[in-house]
């Protein structure tokens, strides 16, 4: 196994050097650098969005305690097995029932959408 892993290492660096003998090394210098640049802005961007997606997650949490337990209810499919709130749900509005409660959801035979994270426990 390891000599395999040396032999891929070792052609990986016959072909760079190769590119670097064709190319020059000023151009594969800032093509690497363009590459390594246009990467960390996407993963930033990616981070920024998570980041945002999170602090509505929380401010939702936040309403859900403020809210009296009878003004929240929770929604399923027919056809399905998990509960999710109103905002979580994506299935076919045909299909869809309401609950009063997490008990009477999970009296039903469905359980908490790992989807929908702001399910809070029932007290």
């Amino acid at each position: 196994m390891l000599a395999i892993i040396k032999q891929i290492i070792k052609k990986i660096k016959v072909f760079l050097k190769k590119i670097v003998d064709f190319l020059g090394k000023d151009i594969v210098f800032f093509s690497l650098l363009i590459i390594f640049s246009s990467s960390i802005s996407f993963l930033l961007g990616s981070l920024s969005e998570f980041n945002k997606q999170k602090k509505e997650n929380i401010s939702k949490i936040e309403l859900l305690k403020d809210k009296k337990q009878e003004d929240i209810y929770y929604v399923a499919s027919k056809n399905g097995k998990r509960y999710y709130l109103p905002w979580c749900y994506s299935g076919s509005e045909k299909n869809k029932i309401k609950f009063k409660s997490q008990k009477e959801a999970r009296k039903l035979g469905y359980t908490p959408a790992k989807s929908c994270p702001e399910i809070l426990e029932e007290k």
